[in-house]
């Protein structure tokens, strides 16, 4: 009878199997670091609150602007006074600013009666396009929060800014509408509403502040609400996860971090920053028509690029698109256009601005456009 092989003096199938289980043991071992390991991403939660990797988000691009710079990220915008404005649609403009703001950082949390000031939270262009959140407005603090020179406001409670005190004994705490802003709601502590509040926003967010505009996004104090409906934001328009976004608020600014991740935290954000979102493309001058003005609208233009590259008149076209969901020819009342570059001018052919194009507009132009066309 042969003998078995020396060592442990298993058989050689047992043997193999103990090594199996040697194998299963160090892959669990790993698993658990690297379980581990992924708690530390979250700077608040338990374990069991993270999500699934996050999938791809498509997400529609300007379609009239090229990209330029490394890997695509940089978008080439229109011409501004103050120079050639890009936008990137990651973090890598914030990323270069960290270390400045937070050596900025407040050294102590702020009170209901006396907040922490303004905190600027993401930027997305390389002039404008900065997301902020803080406190209320009121009439006292009005001045510091329109240095931030929003274009949209958003409140991250129930009730509108006007409902609500700072301050019960004083008639002059009341909250306020930012003027030249438009305004938005996003109760981050309803469950049942959060989700359509975001949807109803995140369009004109994106569009708008990829063209620039800032966005001052508030509660009561900026601890809570603010802190984490602001970090939504933040991966939103700079495509990261939420974690990196909760952390990057908490870096810059004090909040109460856990508790607001304990009541209105999960895996809900990841899941509605995985869904499709349009943004709609840039528009700095508007069509009018020359023909017969009265019978026609005022739209918003977007300067298309004949197949040779060279941009021609004929080549505009409304943000509209004329109502078709396509660029397609013009219709006969709209054949003879011209460029107007204020809505001022392009009033003086027509009083009515495009229904359609008003909604696809910046919010900042949106506003301005509104202002003109209803004097």
């Amino acid at each position: 009878m042969r003998r078995q092989p020396c060592g442990k003096g298993l058989p050689q199938q047992e043997a193999v199997e103990a090594r199996q289980g040697e194998d299963e043991q160090g892959q669990q071992e790993a698993a658990g670091a690297k379980t581990t390991a992924l708690q530390l991403i979250r700077p608040c939660g338990p374990i069991a609150s993270d999500p699934p990797a996050k999938k791809a988000r498509v997400i529609e691009l300007s379609n009239h602007i090229g990209t330029m710079g490394e890997e695509g990220r940089w978008i080439k915008r229109a011409e501004l006074p103050e120079g050639e404005a890009r936008v990137v649609t990651d973090s890598s403009i914030m990323d270069a600013m960290m270390d400045e703001l937070i050596a900025k950082r407040s050294p102590e949390q702020g009170r209901r009666l006396e907040p922490e000031a303004p905190t600027m939270i993401a930027k997305i262009c390389t002039v404008g396009g900065e997301l902020w959140i803080g406190p209320v407005p009121t009439k006292d603090r009005l001045q510091r929060i329109m240095e931030t020179k929003p274009s949209i406001q958003i409140c991250c409670f129930k009730k509108s800014p006007t409902e609500v005190m700072v301050d019960d004994a004083d008639p002059e705490s009341y909250g306020m509408l930012l003027p030249d802003t438009e305004y938005f709601k996003l109760e981050m502590s309803n469950h049942q509403v959060r989700k359509q509040d975001l949807r109803k926003l995140r369009t004109t967010l994106l569009t708008s502040m990829r063209q620039g505009d800032n966005t001052y996004a508030h509660c009561m104090t900026g601890l809570c609400r603010a802190a984490i409906g602001g970090s939504l934001l933040a991966a939103l328009l700079m495509d990261e996860e939420i974690s990196c976004s909760i952390s990057r608020v908490v870096d810059l600014r004090n909040v109460q971090m856990d508790k607001a991740w304990t009541n209105m935290g999960g895996p809900w954000m990841d899941l509605i920053l995985n869904e499709e979102c349009a943004v709609h493309p840039e528009s700095n001058f508007f069509l009018v028509g020359t023909d017969r003005p009265s019978q026609t609208v005022v739209h918003a233009g977007i300067a298309g690029a004949a197949v040779d590259g060279v941009r021609r008149p004929a080549d505009d076209y409304p943000l509209c698109k004329w109502k078709r969901g396509g660029k397609a020819i013009a219709p006969k009342e709209h054949q003879h256009m011209a460029r107007c570059g204020q809505p001022e001018q392009a009033k003086c052919f027509s009083e009515t601005f495009c229904k359609a194009c008003w909604p696809k507009l910046s919010a900042s132009g949106r506003v301005k456009v509104q202002k003109v066309f209803s004097r």
